[in-house]
């Protein structure tokens, strides 16, 4: 391996849900922001150390999680401004007739 292991992957292998490893990197600040972020093997042995000392995040601790996550995403993505209308014109009533005639086939 590189160094490098995601969130989902470790998630995985101790069979808890991704919500649950984020509560825990909350509570040990390591910086991640999805399931799909990457943490060095040093962060994943101290997750991986600190689940098995102190068990399963409590339901506070993954809310807050959950709740710095949504925030994160909500940073990320910028609100929509209303368009602004700069002027309307009015359309004419009828097309203005074509100079040119469609040419006929001829056999």
């Amino acid at each position: 391996m590189n160094g490098k292991v995601r969130i989902y992957e470790l998630s995985k292998e101790l069979q808890l849900e991704n919500r649950d490893i984020l509560a825990v990197c909350e509570r040990l600040a390591i910086p991640c922001k999805s399931h799909s972020s990457t943490i060095s093997d040093d962060e994943a042995t101290r997750i991986r150390t600190s689940i098995r000392e102190q068990g399963r995040p409590t339901a506070a601790e993954i809310s807050k999680a959950v709740a710095a996550q949504e925030a994160a995403e909500q940073q990320k993505t910028p609100e929509e401004k209303p368009q602004q209308i700069l002027g309307v014109r009015k359309q004419a009533a009828e097309a203005a007739p074509s100079a040119e005639a469609p040419a006929t086939p001829t056999a």
